[in-house]
């Protein structure tokens, strides 16, 4: 019998719901002689048998916890694959013929033919013990890159909301910055000045074709460092300022509330979903009916106000969620102290939320190159938690990430009937949920792979400024 905190191991496979060599019923087309006469069935709509074989799968590794409610996040880790709409039949309507004699009662389920769903690329459509694995060599389990370290930094508490201390050391820079920003403006204009003039092929022109450029690619690549190393961190720490300018009391009170007490933190670190088209195309017309990736695979043209279409699209959906409890303390924002309201006490604690405190963390980054030494060996992130754990004593009962991602092949229709326009779609999906858990943010391996396209741009802005 297994004990609480052990591993488990499940596994389920599931047969789509029609029979083998049984055909799925999908409906009946009537018709009648006049407007007032009775419908009579005439010919039934049936798919051919069902495809045998194994269409659903899941797998499932994880710990046995106590509850519920469920508070301990043990290690998960989960693949679905599955064709949920193979066999089933949607969309069932009365659909009338353009000549009113003739309708149709019918449903519609998706065919399994690979020309529609993005042949060849179709292997990790069925369950198969490959995309069932629940190892490390399973390609669709999402990579966590650095969600980690990210997840770690946007779960702790936040005492300090402003960069004070670093935006006073950073003040040296902002003659270059201005300085820098200048000469951009100036080489842009002197460079528009210089097209407009061999434009307008003026006689004795003060620019010659053979003027060189001043916007270089070396300058352009120091006006983007400018931006993303300057300006945008001084706007930033500005708007800072004023938030804890006008919400500072507001701070106060909820630090002070939570100081010492351990405190439950949930947040998103990332969310997005693609979509990449594979396929398309509509319906083949023989003069009587269209052929559709569906069954009925033929229906009648004289059903349809316009021609049908389908599409297949490649759909990723992915979400990281950081999960922490956390403990902190700090002594001006101790509230059992007999000097909480003191003047010393007050003023420290504007100190800690303005960022003015000397930490290591707040020195490292005033440091020349440290951002550099963050790119190749997170040096920053380490300083970060050393300053967590010996300035603010921030401690973590547990952490862990969850991160789930869906991926599937998506089959869409479009069927303009006279009687209204069908909307309909099918999904082959590969599902995987991740929950892993640490005690630190160093726990999550980083892939080089994974740098955001910003992180890419300054990497090959910095390579041109070296030009």
């Amino acid at each position: 019998m297994l004990q609480f905190g052990q591993p488990r191991v499940r596994y389920m496979r599931g047969q789509n719901p029609g029979k083998p060599g049984v055909p799925i019923v999908l409906g009946t087309e009537e018709s009648r002689s006049n407007s007032q006469a009775p419908w009579v069935p005439w010919r039934t709509f049936s798919t051919p048998s069902v495809v045998p074989g194994t269409h659903f799968g899941k797998a499932c590794m994880d710990e046995l916890h106590k509850g519920p409610p469920y508070r301990s996040g043990g290690k998960l880790r989960l693949v679905s694959v599955g064709f949920p709409g193979f066999g089933r039949v949607t969309g069932k309507g009365v659909y009338t013929h353009v000549d009113g004699l003739d309708r149709m009662v019918v449903g519609f389920t998706p065919s399994s033919n690979a020309i529609y769903w993005g042949s060849p690329s179709v292997d990790f459509l069925w369950p198969t013990d490959a995309n069932l694995s629940l190892g490390s060599a399973n390609p669709y389990f999402p990579s966590l890159g650095n969600y980690g370290q990210t997840g770690w930094a946007r779960a702790k508490p936040k005492l300090e909301r402003a960069g004070g201390f670093v935006f006073g050391a950073e003040l040296r820079e902002l003659p270059g910055m201005l300085g820098t920003t200048a000469k951009g403006f100036a080489d842009a204009w002197h460079d528009i000045k210089g097209v407009v003039s061999r434009v307008r092929n003026t006689p004795g022109g003060r620019f010659k074709p053979e003027e060189p450029w001043k916007m270089s690619p070396k300058g352009a690549a120091n006006q983007f460092l400018n931006e993303q190393f300057g300006w945008k961190p001084f706007i930033g720490d500005i708007t800072s300022f004023d938030d804890v300018y006008h919400n500072g009391q507001k701070y106060i009170r909820k630090i002070s509330d939570e100081n010492g007490k351990a405190v439950r933190h949930s947040v998103t670190v990332a969310e997005s979903e693609t979509s990449t088209q594979v396929g398309a195309g509509g319906g083949v017309y023989n003069s009587i009916s269209y052929a559709m990736p569906c069954f009925p695979v033929s229906l009648g043209s004289g059903y349809f106000s316009s021609p049908p279409s389908w599409r297949c699209d490649d759909v990723t959906y992915t979400k990281v969620r950081a999960v922490g409890k956390f403990r902190y303390y700090r002594p001006e924002f101790d509230m059992s102290l007999p000097d909480y309201s003191s003047a010393w006490n007050a003023g420290m604690r504007y100190v800690t939320l303005y960022g003015l405190r000397v930490t290591p963390s707040n020195l490292y980054k005033i440091m020349p190159w440290s951002w550099a030494a963050d790119w190749a060996a997170n040096v920053g992130t380490y300083v970060d938690y050393v300053s967590d754990v010996f300035v603010d004593s921030l401690s973590a009962e547990y952490f862990y990430l969850m991160v789930y991602q869906r991926r599937c092949r998506r089959l869409s229709v479009v069927l303009p009937f006279h009687s209204g326009t069908v909307s309909l779609s099918w999904d082959r999906f590969v599902e995987t949920k991740q929950r892993v858990p640490g005690s630190s943010p160093f726990d999550f391996d980083l892939s080089w792979n994974s740098l955001s396209p910003r992180q890419l741009a300054i990497a090959a802005a910095l390579g041109i400024s070296r030009w």
